[in-house]
């Protein structure tokens, strides 16, 4: 097979996926802990995408909370572990900032080696789950090799 530019975006797009998968499966096995929120609300980015001619928005969740772990004093301001704080749906964003809004105290979740690792939310993502999105990635991404490979490049 030969590796062209598109094999290697491809390949290095499931990697990236499969590593933020990793990172957000990591999560559980974290450690809760009671945290100060100073604050949560969200903001509308908006990118233009080239490939669609339009604006897409991405809803970002702007947060922070305030946490101790043994007597020493940490922050935080991620919601999932491992993945960015932007949503593609408002609603989604809305929903996230109305279950915490108004509230002082809050249960996170940090990384009992590196506690300076935390996050709002756990995963919760069954090994299944894990495994069926790793098939998932790879096997689109396999098809875009080929599909590419078939009728694109020549």
């Amino acid at each position: 097979m030969e590796f062209n530019l598109m094999t290697v975006l491809v390949i290095i797009a499931a990697v990236a996926a499969s590593i933020g998968l990793f990172k957000l499966k990591s999560s559980d096995n974290w450690q809760q802990a009671q945290a100060e929120l100073e604050f949560i609300d969200f903001e509308r980015v908006s990118t233009y995408n080239q490939s669609s001619d339009r604006d897409v928005n991405e809803y970002l969740i702007k947060l922070r909370y305030q946490y101790q772990v043994q007597g020493q004093q940490y922050s935080g301001d991620q919601v999932y572990a491992g993945l960015g704080n932007a949503f593609s749906k408002q609603k989604m964003a809305e929903q996230l900032v109305a279950q915490y809004q108004g509230k002082q105290q809050i249960t996170i979740f940090f990384n009992p080696q590196q506690p300076s690792k935390s996050a709002l939310k756990q995963a919760n993502l069954s090994n299944t789950a894990m495994i069926w999105l790793l098939v998932t990635i790879w096997g689109i991404g396999a098809l875009i090799i080929f599909a590419y490979n078939k009728f694109f490049a020549h």
